[in-house]
Protein backbone atom coordinates (compact mmCIF):
# COMPACT_ATOMS: atom_id res chain seq x y z
CA UNK A 1 0.00 0.00 0.00
CA UNK A 2 1.26 3.45 -0.88
CA UNK A 3 1.30 6.05 1.89
CA UNK A 4 -0.63 8.36 -0.45
CA UNK A 5 -3.50 5.85 -0.56
CA UNK A 6 -3.91 5.46 3.20
CA UNK A 7 -6.74 7.98 3.56
CA UNK A 8 -8.77 6.09 0.96
CA UNK A 9 -8.28 2.90 2.99
CA UNK A 10 -9.23 4.77 6.17
CA UNK A 11 -12.37 6.04 4.45
CA UNK A 12 -13.26 2.47 3.46
CA UNK A 13 -12.74 1.37 7.06
CA UNK A 14 -15.09 4.04 8.44
CA UNK A 15 -12.56 6.39 10.02
CA UNK A 16 -14.11 9.23 8.03
CA UNK A 17 -17.82 10.05 8.03
CA UNK A 18 -19.47 9.19 4.76
CA UNK A 19 -21.60 12.01 3.39
CA UNK A 20 -24.69 11.50 1.27
CA UNK A 21 -22.42 11.77 -1.78
CA UNK A 22 -19.65 9.16 -1.62
CA UNK A 23 -18.40 10.26 -5.06
CA UNK A 24 -17.72 13.76 -3.68
CA UNK A 25 -16.00 12.24 -0.63
CA UNK A 26 -13.72 10.23 -2.89
CA UNK A 27 -13.00 13.27 -5.06
CA UNK A 28 -11.91 15.10 -1.89
CA UNK A 29 -9.63 12.24 -0.87
CA UNK A 30 -8.14 11.98 -4.35
CA UNK A 31 -7.68 15.75 -4.43
CA UNK A 32 -5.71 15.53 -1.18
CA UNK A 33 -3.75 12.53 -2.48
CA UNK A 34 -2.83 14.15 -5.78
CA UNK A 35 -2.67 17.85 -4.95
CA UNK A 36 -5.17 18.57 -7.75
CA UNK A 37 -8.15 20.81 -7.00
CA UNK A 38 -11.24 18.63 -6.54
CA UNK A 39 -13.09 20.68 -9.16
CA UNK A 40 -10.81 19.11 -11.77
CA UNK A 41 -11.33 15.52 -10.64
CA UNK A 42 -13.90 13.62 -12.70
CA UNK A 43 -15.92 10.49 -12.00
CA UNK A 44 -13.58 8.75 -14.42
CA UNK A 45 -10.61 9.84 -12.30
CA UNK A 46 -12.29 8.44 -9.20
CA UNK A 47 -12.87 5.09 -10.88
CA UNK A 48 -9.34 4.97 -12.29
CA UNK A 49 -7.78 5.61 -8.88
CA UNK A 50 -10.16 3.42 -6.88
CA UNK A 51 -9.96 0.47 -9.27
CA UNK A 52 -6.17 0.83 -9.46
CA UNK A 53 -5.82 0.74 -5.67
CA UNK A 54 -8.26 -2.16 -5.38
CA UNK A 55 -6.58 -4.18 -8.12
CA UNK A 56 -3.13 -3.62 -6.65
CA UNK A 57 -4.37 -4.66 -3.19
CA UNK A 58 -5.99 -7.80 -4.54
CA UNK A 59 -2.78 -8.73 -6.36
CA UNK A 60 -0.68 -8.08 -3.22
CA UNK A 61 -3.07 -10.31 -1.28
CA UNK A 62 -2.60 -13.10 -3.84
CA UNK A 63 -6.09 -12.95 -5.30
CA UNK A 64 -7.34 -16.30 -6.52
CA UNK A 65 -9.66 -16.88 -9.45
CA UNK A 66 -12.50 -17.53 -7.00
CA UNK A 67 -11.87 -14.23 -5.23
CA UNK A 68 -11.86 -12.41 -8.57
CA UNK A 69 -15.13 -14.08 -9.53
CA UNK A 70 -16.64 -13.08 -6.17
CA UNK A 71 -15.55 -9.48 -6.82
CA UNK A 72 -17.17 -9.49 -10.26
CA UNK A 73 -20.34 -11.19 -8.99
CA UNK A 74 -20.56 -8.48 -6.35
CA UNK A 75 -21.02 -5.96 -9.15
CA UNK A 76 -24.48 -7.38 -9.75
CA UNK A 77 -26.88 -4.78 -8.28
CA UNK A 78 -29.03 -7.55 -6.77
CA UNK A 79 -26.03 -8.58 -4.62
CA UNK A 80 -25.06 -5.00 -3.69
CA UNK A 81 -26.77 -5.23 -0.30
CA UNK A 82 -23.78 -7.32 0.82
CA UNK A 83 -21.62 -4.19 0.59
CA UNK A 84 -24.01 -1.75 2.22
CA UNK A 85 -25.98 -0.80 -0.87
CA UNK A 86 -29.40 -1.71 -2.18
CA UNK A 87 -30.87 -3.30 -5.29
CA UNK A 88 -31.71 0.08 -6.80
CA UNK A 89 -28.18 1.53 -6.78
CA UNK A 90 -26.70 2.49 -10.13
CA UNK A 91 -23.61 0.71 -11.44
CA UNK A 92 -21.26 3.51 -10.32
CA UNK A 93 -22.45 3.16 -6.73
CA UNK A 94 -22.21 -0.62 -6.87
CA UNK A 95 -18.65 -0.44 -8.23
CA UNK A 96 -17.56 2.02 -5.54
CA UNK A 97 -19.13 -0.10 -2.78
CA UNK A 98 -17.45 -3.23 -4.12
CA UNK A 99 -14.00 -1.58 -4.20
CA UNK A 100 -14.42 -0.08 -0.73
CA UNK A 101 -15.48 -3.49 0.59
CA UNK A 102 -12.12 -4.94 -0.54
CA UNK A 103 -10.12 -2.11 1.04
CA UNK A 104 -12.16 -2.19 4.25
CA UNK A 105 -10.67 -5.53 5.30
CA UNK A 106 -6.98 -4.79 4.69
CA UNK A 107 -5.01 -5.01 7.92
CA UNK A 108 -3.12 -1.78 8.69
CA UNK A 109 -0.69 -1.11 11.53
CA UNK A 110 -1.83 1.92 13.53
CA UNK A 111 1.79 2.74 14.44
CA UNK A 112 2.88 3.20 10.83
CA UNK A 113 -0.36 4.40 9.24
CA UNK A 114 -1.02 8.11 8.86
CA UNK A 115 -3.91 8.99 11.22
CA UNK A 116 -7.18 10.28 9.76
CA UNK A 117 -7.12 14.05 9.23
CA UNK A 118 -10.20 16.17 10.03
CA UNK A 119 -8.88 18.78 7.60
CA UNK A 120 -9.58 16.35 4.73
CA UNK A 121 -13.03 15.02 5.70
CA UNK A 122 -15.00 14.94 8.97
CA UNK A 123 -13.93 12.09 11.23
CA UNK A 124 -16.18 9.29 12.34
CA UNK A 125 -17.15 9.43 16.00
CA UNK A 126 -17.15 5.71 16.61
CA UNK A 127 -13.49 5.05 17.43
CA UNK A 128 -10.36 6.76 18.68
CA UNK A 129 -7.05 6.52 16.89
CA UNK A 130 -4.48 4.43 18.70
CA UNK A 131 -6.91 2.34 20.73
CA UNK A 132 -5.86 -0.75 18.79
CA UNK A 133 -2.59 -1.84 17.22
CA UNK A 134 -4.37 -2.87 14.03
CA UNK A 135 -6.97 -0.86 12.16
Amino acid sequence: MNKSDEHIYLYAKGWYKKSDNVMDDLKTLISYRSGIDGLHITKGDVFTVLLGITYKQMMEDGMTQTQFMNFVEGLNPSANWLNGGNRHDDFNTVLINQCLSVLRFVKMDAKTTTPPDPNILPLSNNTKWGENKWI
